[in-house]
């Protein structure tokens, strides 16, 4: 008998530990996971973003993106990626009323409305044949990657358009010939 009552007493105490260690442990896993309330943010595709663009203008190959201080969205696109099918406003003459082809950069704000626009071959400068990438800097200065053409290397100085000015300017100036060099900035 003073057998049985001692095994009771132990598996009560065990059960007791293990009751107050589930207890506890359960204490800390949820003080541990409130203060690491901390979770990646949720996005949600606007389908109406952006806005139409005017002219009739269609985008190509989308290849960056960047926002600057004002929130405005820049994005740099390949309009030599559109198919013939896709262009038919470019044609001599034109077959149909839509589509061109729109600028190399667009600038949208936060709406999605169009602001700004500009790039692309043009007297006085070089432009890269296939653009690579867009960032913003803390200057509101645009900056463009891209492959310039094979038989000439060329760096672009930086592209900006800040608030308060219209319009922008765009300088670009011959680099040494290294054909291995393919960075614009």
């Amino acid at each position: 008998m003073k057998n049985q009552l001692c095994v009771g007493a132990i598996f009560l105490c065990c059960a007791l530990a293990l009751g107050l260690g589930s207890r506890v442990l359960d204490r800390r896993a949820t003080v541990s996971a409130a203060a690491a309330a901390v979770q990646a943010p949720r996005f949600e595709v606007d389908p109406l973003w952006p806005k139409p663009l005017p002219n009739k203008w269609i985008l190509g190959q989308t290849i960056g993106v960047a926002v600057d201080a004002q929130d405005h969205v820049w994005i740099i696109h390949r309009a030599g990626s559109l198919e013939p099918g896709e262009v038919h406003a470019t044609t001599n003459p034109p077959t149909a009323q839509c589509c061109a082809p729109a600028p190399p950069i667009l600038e949208f704000d936060a709406a999605g409305d169009l602001i700004g626009h500009w790039g692309g071959p043009g007297q006085g400068y070089d432009w890269p044949d296939s653009n690579h990438g867009i960032t913003v800097d803390y200057r509101g200065n645009v900056w463009i990657g891209g492959v310039p053409r094979p038989q000439r290397v060329v760096a672009a100085d930086a592209v900006s358009r800040r608030p308060g000015r219209t319009g922008s300017r765009t300088r670009a100036r011959p680099a040494a010939r290294n054909p291995s060099t393919t960075t614009w900035c």
